[in-house]
C-alpha cells in the first residue's frame, strides 16, 4: 500500500468511516493497533471540538455544556475539517445552529458575530486613506473599504450577550431589541462601534460599488447620521481607494 493510501485510509478511519486501517499499522508502546487508531479518533474529535469552543464562548455559554458538546459533536461529524489551520475551522457553524435551532434567532446572529470577530482577528490590518486624503470626495465617486472590517445588522442584542460571555450572573437582556455592528480591526485590536441599520445599509451599497449619491439615495439611513457615519469611515481610515 502506498503511504497516500495508507494516509486517506486513516483520515477516514478517524472520522468514523471507511474500512479499519488497524491491519496496516504497526502500534507503539503497550497499545495495539485498533486502540492507537482510537486515541487519534478521539484526540480529533477533542481538538475540533475545543476549536469550536474558543471562537464560540457566547454560543457555548448560551447553550450550556451539555447541548455544547452535543452539537458540536453533530457538527465535527458532518462537518470535517478541511484545513491544516485550526482557525479556519467552524466558518459554517452559524447555519448550521440556524438548522438546529429554527425557533431561536439569537444563536444564528450570535454565532455570525463570534465567527466575524475571530475571522477580523486574523486578518491583516489595512490602514485606509488620511481624512485629508478623502478632500476630493464628490457625490459621483465609489468607494473601496479595506477588508479589515466586518457588519452585521442582528435581529437580538448580540454584542451585548458577547460582553456578558464570562459574567458569572448576568442581567436581563431584552432578546427583541436589535443590533447594528460595525466592526473594524485598528492597531492590533478589534474596534467596535454600535451603528444603526441605515449605516449598515449604506457601508453595504457602497462596498457593492454604488455611488455614493445612489447609495445614499437607496438606503435608509437618516440625514442625522449620514454625517456621523463619513466622519467615523474617515477617522478610522477604512477607505481604501476613491473612483471619481
Amino acid at each position: 500500500m502506498k503511504l497516500r493510501e495508507l494516509q486517506e485510509l486513516l483520515e477516514q478511519q478517524i472520522l468514523g468511516k471507511g474500512d479499519p486501517v488497524s491491519t496496516h499499522i504497526a502500534p507503539g508502546g503497550t497499545l495495539n493497533a485498533s486502540e492507537a487508531v482510537t486515541v487519534y479518533s478521539r484526540a480529533y474529535a477533542l481538538r475540533l471540538t475545543e476549536a469550536l469552543g474558543e471562537i464560540y464562548e457566547a454560543v457555548w455559554r448560551v447553550l450550556g455544556d451539555e447541548t455544547f458538546f452535543e452539537v458540536a459533536a453533530d457538527y465535527i461529524e458532518t462537518h470535517p475539517s478541511r484545513s491544516h489551520n485550526l482557525s479556519h475551522y467552524g466558518s459554517s457553524f452559524p447555519d448550521f445552529l440556524s438548522a438546529r435551532f429554527p425557533e431561536t434567532e439569537l444563536l444564528k446572529d450570535l454565532a455570525a458575530f463570534e465567527w466575524g470577530f475571530a475571522d477580523l482577528f486574523h486578518k491583516p490590518e489595512e490602514t485606509g486613506l488620511e481624512a485629508t486624503e478623502l478632500a476630493g470626495m464628490t457625490p459621483a465617486a465609489r468607494i473601496e473599504f479595506v477588508d479589515s472590517l466586518f457588519l452585521l445588522d442582528a435581529r437580538s442584542p448580540v454584542y451585548s450577550v458577547w460582553q456578558l460571555r464570562e459574567h458569572p450572573e448576568p442581567p436581563e437582556l431584552d432578546f427583541s431589541q436589535p443590533e447594528a455592528i460595525f466592526a473594524c480591526k485598528k492597531n492590533g485590536q478589534i474596534f467596535i462601534r454600535e451603528s444603526t441599520s441605515g449605516e449598515l445599509q449604506l457601508a453595504r451599497l457602497l462596498r457593492e460599488g454604488k455611488t455614493i449619491e445612489n447609495a445614499l439615495a437607496e438606503s435608509t439611513i437618516t440625514p442625522a447620521e449620514v454625517e456621523g457615519f463619513f466622519s467615523f469611515i474617515a477617522q478610522a481610515r477604512l477607505i481604501r481607494r476613491i473612483f471619481l
